[in-house]
């Protein structure tokens, strides 16, 4: 039974080598539950979970060539997702601090108003250009 499941995985994974589409929906098929259960460990709900296990299943197709066949497939694919949990985990916990921070800042909506007024659609766009992509 093991050496059948191990020339599957390796013709999957030669499969996916080539770009084969195929291939790639029948990895995904095999290990996306349990990949799954590994994202919902890192994410606070579903719909991040699923967020994290697709794009670590683009990671992986994009670097499966690099795949040496040291060790497990399975504990290869665990690591990329792992690490892409954890940037995901990163950025929101980035965002979530300037949120609150923007939400800390207590303006004069009047003044805000006629500085709004004053400017063009276009030195508008120009300014929040400028601003660091986790303000704008």
């Amino acid at each position: 039974m093991e050496l059948v499941y191990t020339k599957k995985l390796n013709y999957l994974i030669n499969g996916c080598c080539e770009g084969d589409r195929k291939s790639q929906k029948e990895l995904y098929e095999l290990y996306k539950t349990k990949m799954f259960g590994v994202s919902m460990r890192y994410a606070q709900n579903k719909a991040l979970a699923e967020d994290i296990l697709q794009e670590s299943f683009i990671k992986i197709f994009k670097s499966i060539k690099t795949y040496k066949g040291e060790g497990s497939f399975e504990g290869w694919m665990r690591k990329i997702l792992v690490h892409t949990a954890l940037r995901y985990i990163g950025k929101e916990r980035r965002y979530r601090c300037v949120d609150e921070e923007i939400k800390s800042i207590s303006v004069d909506k009047s003044v805000l108003n006629d500085a709004m007024q004053s400017l063009e659609h276009e030195q508008l766009m120009k300014l929040v250009d400028n601003l660091p992509d986790g303000y704008r």
